[in-house]
């Protein structure tokens, strides 16, 4: 199960992609760490998560690390 309070590695969701069925927030960080700089597990983790209707919209780069901030569009906000 992911924790969606908190950034998520980019391996644990291409590990359980499924997963990412269960977060209720709007908006997720994402991160990865890369000494070659392919950054290769995000951009699987990104592909999963497009496909499950999520937008990345920003990002932020430094050194051999990655964040994605991915937005969720098939978020629905609770009244009540």
């Amino acid at each position: 199960m992911l924790d969606d309070s908190k950034s998520i590695n980019a391996k644990d969701i291409t590990k359980n992609p499924d997963d990412i069925f269960a977060m209720s927030r709007p908006y997720i960080l994402v991160r990865d760490e890369s000494i070659t700089g392919s950054f290769s597990e995000l951009m699987d983790a990104l592909h999963i998560l497009k496909d499950a209707g999520w937008n990345a919209i920003q990002m932020s780069f430094t050194g051999t690390s990655m964040m994605v901030l991915v937005e969720n569009t098939n978020y629905k906000r609770k009244l009540g």
